[in-house]
């Protein structure tokens, strides 16, 4: 920390300011010198560069047919794919014009909270069990890195496969539908500094919704329906 490159050597400065935290130490303030001479000064040490968001956009890679969904004639055929990419609109850190300041960084998701899984649970009351578990967050673990963007990392993979949406219409009254699925997701960035375990930057809403004839999946402002 120090005034501006030109200022001459001093026996003694004075710093007043603020240093704020957000995964960044960052202040601002003015100095005095025992010349007499004051001015502004910042500080950032950029000890762990946090993202502030995530942009989402569908992974259209896979299926020509229903954009966003998973291979056809599979199983994956009707999740969805979704790529997440880094956000940093902090005005103090540094500029990123190659887009990749994250690349190489690991994310997280986490629960934001307890999911619902209202198909699971319409199974239950009937007695009925589906052979897995209820939907909810799982845990992964992403590399950030490629998808276009370096700063980008996917995908996170949302929804029934094939087996499970037929096993629920098979087992559940037609008046069980619409039955619907609500996970509240966080993700969170591994942190760089030793004894941080991470960071959370962002949250988001999944939702999963089966009628007899489709089912609509969305994730914030994505919502695509599968005519399944």
């Amino acid at each position: 920390m120090s005034p501006a490159a030109g200022t001459p050597q001093v026996t003694s400065q004075t710093f007043t300011g603020v240093i704020t935290n957000k995964g960044n130490d960052t202040g601002s303030g003015t100095f005095t010198n025992s010349s007499g001479v004051t001015g502004p000064i910042s500080l950032e040490t950029n000890l762990v560069l946090t993202p502030t968001s995530e942009d989402l956009n569908l992974d259209r890679s896979y299926n020509t047919d229903n954009p966003g969904f998973g291979p056809p004639k599979s199983p994956f055929q009707t999740q969805l794919y979704i790529i997440q990419t880094l956000v940093d609109s902090s005005p103090y850190d540094p500029s990123d014009p190659n887009n990749n300041k994250f690349e190489g960084r690991q994310v997280f998701e986490s629960a934001n909270g307890q999911s619902s899984d209202g198909c699971y649970q319409a199974a239950q009351k009937l007695g009925q069990t589906y052979p897995g578990p209820s939907a909810a967050i799982q845990g992964t673990v992403w590399n950030v890195g490629g998808y276009g963007g370096t700063n980008s990392y996917g995908d996170d993979i949302l929804g029934w496969t094939t087996n499970a949406i037929k096993w629920y219409r098979q087992h559940l009254l037609a008046s069980s539908f619409p039955c619907t699925v609500t996970i509240p997701q966080a993700i969170n960035i591994v942190s760089t500094s030793a004894g941080a375990s991470g960071f959370l930057y962002d949250t988001h809403t999944i939702t999963y919704t089966l009628t007899l004839d489709d089912v609509t999946i969305s994730k914030d402002g994505i919502e695509e329906q599968n005519d399944y």
